[in-house]
């Protein structure tokens, strides 16, 4: 009878535990930052693979300070960007052209427009206020980047205090994060 009581006792504290760590994911921070800089870990669905993102610390490029963000994907491959905030802006250092790039403004409004420095990928603010449900969380008050590429287009999800959270493409999922590690 004690191990049945232990089991149940057990098992329910584990469930509440659980749902209120999951409810701090899939809630992010209302007065937070959609690029938060200071997350050190995430884990990325993307399609069939998946991949981490780790925050690497502080770099100097052209004399700024940037945040280095590396994607080490399932297969091992390693993609690495820069990130700084000044002004209300994040701002990402674009190693082709040793040059920065807006990667988003406290001050975009709905429909305005920008590209990248080689002028190969345009975003577009779609909305603040969305919803986007992944197997993990149901999102609400999400800002939404449309980035058209040359042969595809992507809408990109943000929560503020947490940042990226998930993707779609045609309106399907193609891109979620996950706590599990």
């Amino acid at each position: 009878m004690k191990k049945v009581v232990y089991l149940i006792v057990f098992f329910i504290s584990t469930l509440v535990f659980s749902q209120k760590e999951g409810q701090s994911f899939c809630g992010g921070i209302k007065n937070g930052e959609y690029f938060p800089l200071n997350i050190y870990k995430k884990k990325i669905f993307w399609y069939g693979t998946f991949y981490f993102e780790l925050n690497k610390g502080i770099k100097s490029k052209n004399d700024k300070k940037y945040v280095e963000i590396v994607q080490e994907w399932e297969d091992g491959e390693k993609s690495t960007s820069y990130f700084r905030f000044e002004k209300n802006e994040i701002l990402m250092f674009e190693e082709c052209c040793e040059k920065e790039t807006l990667r988003f403004s406290n001050d975009m409004k709905i429909n305005d427009e920008w590209s990248n420095i080689e002028k190969n990928i345009t975003y577009k603010i779609i909305s603040f206020s969305e919803t986007l449900a992944t197997p993990i969380c149901r999102y609400s008050n999400l800002l939404v980047i449309r980035a058209t590429y040359p042969e595809v287009t992507f809408d990109f999800y943000y929560l503020k205090g947490f940042g990226y959270v998930g993707a779609t493409k045609d309106e399907k999922l193609v891109s979620y994060a996950t706590p599990d590690f």
